[in-house]
């Protein structure tokens, strides 16, 4: 290998070079980072699940206190 190498002439040495130099990147990017980009994304993802399911009452403001004017209301409400 280090022959054939040898034997080119320098801007074969460059171009072959260069694109070993693309294909490392290449293989980084799609071998390594993507994979932990998006698990991360996902561990992201399933905090939010997890923090929305664990407080459940930080949740409910759309709940209107009702007032109750009698205390048979109140038997019948549940109360």
């Amino acid at each position: 290998m280090r022959r054939w190498f040898d034997s080119l002439e320098e801007r074969e040495k460059i171009l072959v070079l260069t694109a070993a130099v693309f294909i490392v990147c290449v293989a980084f990017w799609f071998g390594v980072w993507t994979p932990l980009d998006s698990g991360q994304k996902s561990a992201a993802a399933r905090v939010e699940v997890w923090k929305v399911s664990l407080a459940p009452g930080e949740k409910m403001e759309f709940l209107v206190p009702v007032r109750i004017e009698h205390p048979a209301e109140m038997r019948v409400a549940g109360l």
